[in-house]
């Protein structure tokens, strides 16, 4: 998400002439914690009443301008949780997405606490692609390993890359990446730690599809070489 602006202010001590917030027409969206909360204020006032309530139990904040997401009308603000608090959130939850996991039916992973990340072997057609569940106290972001460049792969980048587009175009919810040191090709999804089962399993099985897609659909037709990207520790740490 790109971001236009970002400063930090002390919540509500500063007078609202100097606070950037209090403009008219701005819609403010609050992300607490993994709680979300949106208001449209139509007046100075509204814009006022409206953060010292809102904003109260926040120690700090920040506040960004993210009109090429939004509008240019439109200012994010977030909750800067202390390093105790990002502990404590990540790791419930890293704890969710178990559970989650465990619910449709997942039951061979790992957890690096260390990391944070949730590293799980998808099997498809005798094949374990390597998947990466980076969690933060606001997003899961998912990653899977799908195939590695190697000589043979890079004769065909052209048609492998028209072919990635293709089905970002004609696929939901999920997206066909490179890494920038072109180490692999990736299928990827975030997923908001604060959905529910059925929202993170929808965007689980994404990936999963994603997988089946470009097995049957990019690599058999461009007969580009597959194997197991799993085995390979090197990949766990990458762009995630």
């Amino acid at each position: 998400m790109a971001k236009k602006t970002s400063k930090s202010k002390k919540s509500t001590k500063k007078s609202s002439s100097e606070n950037p917030l209090f403009e008219e027409n701005k819609n403010i969206i609050l992300i607490k914690d993994e709680n979300y909360k949106e208001g449209l204020m139509s007046t100075r006032s509204e814009l006022e009443n409206f953060v010292e309530k809102e904003l109260s139990e926040f120690n700090d904040y920040s506040f960004e301008s993210e009109d090429d997401f939004y509008d240019d009308e439109t200012y994010v603000v977030y909750n800067k949780l202390s390093e105790d608090e990002y502990n404590r959130l990540t790791k419930k939850f890293i704890g969710r997405a178990q559970a989650y996991l465990e619910k449709i039916g997942i039951k061979e992973f790992e957890i690096d606490p260390k990391e944070n990340l949730i590293i799980i072997p998808i099997e498809f057609d005798k094949l374990q692609f390597l998947c990466n569940i980076l969690v933060t106290p606001e997003w899961y972001y998912v990653k899977a390993s799908i195939i590695e460049f190697c000589e043979d792969l890079l004769k065909i980048e052209k048609d492998l890359y028209f072919l990635l587009l293709k089905g970002n175009f004609e696929l939901n919810t999920i997206t066909y990446s490179v890494d920038p040191e072109k180490k692999s090709v990736w299928v990827e999804a975030d997923i908001p730690t604060n959905a529910g089962f059925e929202h993170f399993r929808l965007r689980y099985l994404g990936i999963v599809y994603g997988i089946e897609y470009f097995i049957n659909n990019i690599a058999d037709k461009l007969k580009a070489p597959l194997e197991s990207t799993y085995k390979n520790d090197f990949d766990k740490q990458l762009y995630i």
